[in-house]
């Protein structure tokens, strides 16, 4: 994949590119001649380059999205770099591709949860061989243990988020390399909790929604099998949470102390005599 800075430059050196040939085209007089007609082909070629370019963005956001990166990787852009994105992402409508990760639907959440999970447990395993290993720690190394994990892609993945928060850390001379490796290592575990945790509270507030409306059952039936179990056990160990009902707190009765009757003109004659 590349990196996100190599395809910022790539988008924004093709949107110059276009712009420049639609001012071109615009000055060409008359419409319909020869030199007209050549700067319009030109501009619809640097037009269609430029969405093939927008389109790697989008690719790259994405998946940095779903290796739960991206956070990670916006905050190590340089100031300009970061600028360049803000002028992208407004021309490009990407602005969806910044925001909170909010899948709509049980599918997709349930899919991004899952995934979520994967990447944390792997992450705290990594994190275990950091603690057993006696000599040098090396996460392309660790990369290579992918296949005897018992999933390989969510194993990269906390890789890839190691070694993105290990070039985050500022290199200082003093600094023991194999810590800064251990840092990254315990900033990933922490990293893909946080992302885990929200994600988890996303299915919880769903999937109460979906089970005190009935529609629960419904919606697990659409799901694919592999992921409709892997819900199915969430909910066994208490993935909906019992919704506690607010009492009322029941009111004392009050003693009412009974105010004498005033008293008539006839009953105040009678006393009087």
């Amino acid at each position: 994949m590349n990196t996100l800075t190599q395809v910022i430059e790539t988008v924004a050196a093709a949107r110059r590119v276009k712009d420049e040939a639609k001012q071109n085209w615009a000055s060409q007089k008359p419409a319909g001649s020869p030199a007209w007609a050549a700067a319009r082909a030109t501009f619809l070629t640097a037009d269609a380059e430029y969405s093939l370019a927008a389109g790697e963005l989008g690719k790259v956001l994405n998946e940095l999205r779903e290796s739960f990166c991206l956070e990670i990787v916006l905050n190590s852009l340089a100031d300009d770099v970061r600028c360049q994105l803000s002028q992208l992402v407004a021309d490009l409508r990407f602005d969806h591709l910044l925001a909170p990760n909010k899948p709509n639907g049980l599918a997709a959440l349930a899919f991004a949860w899952r995934s979520s999970g994967q990447v944390f447990d792997a992450a705290r395993a990594i994190d275990d061989c950091r603690l057993r290993a006696d000599g040098k720690l090396d996460l392309e190394l660790l990369r290579k243990e992918a296949e005897s994990y018992r999933h390989p892609a969510a194993w990269n993945r906390a890789v890839t988020v190691c070694q993105l928060l290990l070039a985050s850390i500022q290199d200082d001379a003093q600094d023991d390399p194999q810590e800064r490796v251990a840092d990254a290592i315990r900033a990933a575990v922490r990293h893909l909790r946080k992302a885990h945790d929200q994600l988890t509270e996303q299915m919880q507030v769903l999937v109460e929604n979906l089970h005190y409306a009935g529609a629960l059952s419904t919606e697990l039936e659409e799901l694919e099998l592999d992921l409709r179990r892997y819900v199915q056990d969430a909910l066994t160990s208490g993935l909906v949470r019992q919704r506690q009902t607010q009492t009322e707190t029941k009111r004392k009765p009050q003693v009412q102390t009974a105010e004498p009757e005033a008293m008539t003109d006839e009953q105040r004659f009678s006393d009087e005599l």
